[in-house]
């Protein structure tokens, strides 16, 4: 794991005197991203993980997908608060990619066979759900 100097200042001078500024948070993002990437770089894509809003285990680079989403959405909230709302908007396509692997786990309501729901994201995605019969 590599220093942080805006992690370095904050314990030396304490916890309760921690001011957080746009330089820190910033400098903070960008360093744990680093982080999370080298993580990310190191695992097999194809182990298993568990996700639980997916169906639960699945593989590896699902679990990777839902960290990202996780983080994408929390830095969205944070630009939202600073007043830079669409600073990451190209990255949306990808989120949205990593979402609807849970619509097939999470819309299981009562259907006739056949009944079809279409997911368009635009472009080349879209995805479509089709109720089989029950086994």
């Amino acid at each position: 794991m590599v220093a942080n100097p805006a992690i370095d200042v904050v314990t030396a001078n304490g916890p309760n005197t921690a001011r957080s500024t746009p330089l820190t948070s910033s400098s903070l993002l960008e360093w744990s991203g680093e982080q999370v990437a080298a993580y990310h770089d190191s695992v097999q894509l194809d182990g298993p993980a568990n996700v639980v809003w997916a169906g639960g285990r699945v593989p590896r680079w699902l679990g990777l997908g839902r960290d990202f989403t996780e983080r994408w959405v929390h830095q969205a909230q944070i630009r939202e608060a600073v007043g830079r709302p669409r600073a990451h908007d190209r990255y949306l396509p990808t989120v949205l990619s990593v979402f609807v692997w849970a619509y097939p786990h999470q819309y299981k309501p009562d259907a006739d066979t056949g009944v079809r729901v279409n997911i368009d994201f635009g472009e080349e995605l879209r995805w479509h759900l089709v109720r089989r019969e029950s086994n």
